[in-house]
């Protein structure tokens, strides 16, 4: 309740962003703190896979649909020299916790002019959303992430409050994480580029 209400009331940016970030991390870290082994089945498994390719260079057969997220994670454990487990658990609940606030309170706010504070709260309600489940690290939870962060992108470039480089960037990781659940990401994008850059009148967005 506090946090909610220095949201409401602090007249400052970072602040409100740094204070969003730590309710949405918190909330996300709920499952590590509850389930210190780990918590859901596909976890066990893409960390066990992830911990193999650190240690051994490759694993087989390989995962297409996988090996964005494995990538990730083995090429962060090799730069930090953090535990695999502790990158693949928290890597999808800190993402999502810094650059959510951040992308939601600047799209609002530039695109439909809704106060900085309201857009703000907004991004409290994120967890309610019951399919976005952000506390487990999956290739499918991340994902889910990157397409969030690139419909708001998008939303943002079309309005011309953005560039096109964002959401396009954002599409390619979606594909390169997982290409199944990508390709409707990158097809949106796509889609929102080519209906942009059209050069009939009455098809190109303000």
């Amino acid at each position: 309740i506090a946090l909610f209400i220095a949201v409401y009331k602090i007249q400052n940016t970072f602040i409100r962003w740094a204070l969003s970030a730590l309710h949405l991390f918190v909330t996300f870290g709920v499952a590590p703190i509850l389930y210190p082994l780990g918590f859901g089945f596909d976890g066990f498994i893409h960390r066990a896979t992830e911990t193999w390719i650190f240690e051994h260079g490759v694993i087989t057969p390989i995962r297409p649909f996988y090996i964005g997220q494995h990538s990730l994670i083995v090429w962060l454990g090799h730069l930090t020299r953090i535990s695999i487990f502790y990158l693949d658990v928290y890597l999808v609940p800190l993402l999502a916790s810094l650059s959510l606030p951040a992308i939601v309170m600047i799209t609002l706010k530039r695109v439909w002019n809704i106060e900085e504070k309201y857009a703000a709260l907004l991004v409290w309600l994120i967890p309610f959303v019951f399919f976005l489940s952000l506390h487990l690290t999956t290739p499918h939870n991340l994902v889910i992430l990157l397409m969030m962060l690139a419909v708001f992108a998008t939303l943002a470039w079309i309005t011309n409050h953005g560039s096109w480089i964002i959401p396009v960037l954002l599409a390619i990781a979606s594909i390169a994480t997982h290409p199944l659940l990508g390709a409707p990401i990158a097809l949106f994008v796509l889609a929102a580029v080519l209906i942009r850059k059209l050069p009939v009148t009455g098809y190109r967005l303000p």
